[in-house]
């Protein structure tokens, strides 16, 4: 059993901790590359940018997203087929835990933004907020973030379940 501040080796931690870590740090990076392209600094609302534009960048994000998980899927199942891969019920019930926390933020983030959406139209120039949801590249802009925050969740969650 590892307690908090050791040092955990790759050749330590079970298959799926491993995989976690890797969807992590991938999801991250490409999460924060769309964030870069989005907004002006670290701002949460996006910056007004053409539907043309916008399509083009999602399909990056869309393309980049698909091969680097198809890498990583065909990483974890060679060493699956050769037999490396160790899941016990330790793992399914971490990796239940972190689906279920995922799913929480995805759930209430998706209401959030329908939530927003109904107050920026509702009161119109009543609502005075930060995060103002009226055109078509801010609603796919922040489901996306919705979506992209809750996976990493999930992976957070798992890797803190591990450290447990």
């Amino acid at each position: 059993m590892r307690m908090r501040g050791d040092m955990t080796y790759i050749e330590d931690m079970s298959e799926t901790e491993r995989e976690s870590w890797v969807i992590l740090i991938a999801d991250s990076a490409i999460l924060l590359w769309f964030w870069q392209k989005m907004t002006h600094g670290w701002n949460i609302q996006p910056h007004a940018m053409s539907l043309d534009d916008f399509g083009s960048l999602i399909i990056q994000m869309i393309v980049l997203t698909v091969i680097v998980h198809a890498v990583i899927s065909s990483f974890f199942e060679v060493r699956k087929s050769k037999g490396e891969l160790d899941r016990d019920e330790r793992d399914r019930e971490i990796e239940r835990k972190g689906s279920h926390s995922g799913y929480r933020l995805l759930q209430f983030g998706v209401g959030s933004v329908i939530f927003i959406m109904f107050m920026t139209y509702g009161l119109e120039e009543d609502y005075q907020s930060v995060i103002r949801i009226k055109t078509p590249v801010e609603i796919i802009y922040y489901l996306l973030l919705v979506s992209y925050a809750a996976d990493l969740l999930k992976h957070g969650v798992m890797i803190h379940a591990y450290w447990r």
